[in-house]
């Protein structure tokens, strides 16, 4: 008579630990993607475009008009003169406490007094 040989059963593996997918991190700082509409007219759509990339600049340089001057290879009068233009809200962007740089002053040759 045979007798049937029972081996003990190793123990089956864990089923592997199902992890869920890593939560989408929210945006830190501005984003550097932007949606404009493209049924505007051209300077209309221009604008939207501009001061988006202006608010995005001034953002991450913390409102510091001269980083954002050589970032976007304007002059500052310039960059004054333009988010002026945009409707640009300077105040944003700015870190708290951060000292407000104001607009430099335009000397034309005839207030100089070398005439």
């Amino acid at each position: 008579k045979r007798q049937a040989v029972v081996w003990p059963q190793s123990p089956q593996p864990a089923a592997p630990a199902v992890n869920p997918p890593p939560m989408p991190m929210a945006p830190v700082g501005p984003s550097p993607r932007q949606s404009f509409d493209l049924d505007l007219p051209l300077r209309e759509a221009r604008d939207a475009f501009e001061k988006g990339y202006f608010e995005f600049h001034l953002a991450c340089e913390g409102g510091s008009m001269t980083r954002v001057a050589e970032k976007t290879g304007l002059e500052r009068t310039h960059l004054y003169r333009k988010l002026k233009q945009l409707g640009v809200d300077l105040s944003r962007g700015r870190k708290p406490g951060a000292p407000v740089e104001s607009p430099p002053e335009v000397v034309r040759p005839e207030d100089n007094g070398l005439d």
